[in-house]
C-alpha cells in the first residue's frame, strides 16, 4: 500500500474518501472531481490492490463524502475491510 499511497500522494489533497451507493450495497470510493454539470468523477478500487480498480461519472445523490482520511481509507482497503467498524462513517 505504499506505492499506492504515494501514487497519490500528489492528487491526495484535492481527492476525498466516499460512500458509493450502488443498486443493493455501498462500496468505498475515492471523489476525484467534480464536473461542470454536477456529477461526480469517482475512483473505485480493487480490493486489496486499490491501485487497479474502475473509473465512474456518477450522479451526486448516488455519492456520500466521509470524513475518513484517504490514507486511513487506503488501509482499510488493503486488509479487506478490517478497521472500518473503528472509524466513523
Amino acid at each position: 500500500m505504499k506505492n499506492v499511497g504515494t501514487s497519490m500522494a500528489g492528487v491526495e489533497s484535492s481527492v476525498r474518501t466516499v460512500e458509493v451507493r450502488l443498486v443493493e450495497s455501498c462500496v468505498l470510493g475515492f471523489l476525484m472531481e467534480t464536473l461542470s454539470d454536477g456529477r461526480l468523477v469517482v475512483y473505485l478500487p480493487g480490493v486489496p490492490g486499490a491501485l487497479v480498480g474502475t473509473l465512474h461519472i456518477m450522479d451526486a445523490d448516488r455519492v456520500r463524502i466521509l470524513d475518513l482520511p484517504v490514507s486511513k481509507a487506503l488501509d482499510i482497503l488493503s486488509r479487506l475491510g478490517v478497521g472500518l467498524k473503528d472509524v466513523q462513517i
